[in-house]
């Protein structure tokens, strides 16, 4: 019986390559299963939003194709970006302000 370092070198490169292959699709394959489970998980959040909101929901969206079609102005665009940012960073400022507990007082 030959060995793996009795084997011409062709053959040796073609084994590599097949276990290479192999763990790829393996790979590839688990990759698949992760994704379908995000798009599904995503879909079913996207589904609660839309039920729960239906005109936000479609604000969101008539905003997002607006955008998208090229309706902004890059000016008003970054305008619009940093007031967004600024709103956005507020509110999250406000909410781990709120959740903090209150220290100690220091007087007796």
């Amino acid at each position: 019986m030959a060995t793996t370092s009795d084997q011409p070198q062709p053959r040796k490169a073609f084994d590599e390559l097949s276990r290479a292959t192999r763990v790829v699709a393996g790979d590839a394959q688990r990759l698949q299963g992760s994704v379908e489970h995000l798009a599904s998980d995503v879909t079913s959040q996207v589904r609660e939003a839309v039920t729960a909101r239906p005109y936000a929901s479609i604000g969101v969206a008539a905003g997002i194709g607006f955008v998208l079609a090229g309706g902004l102005s890059t000016s008003l665009a970054r305008t619009a970006f940093r007031i967004g940012t600024r709103i956005a960073l507020t509110r999250a400022l406000a909410s781990v302000v709120a959740s903090q507990p209150e220290a100690p007082s220091a007087t007796p």
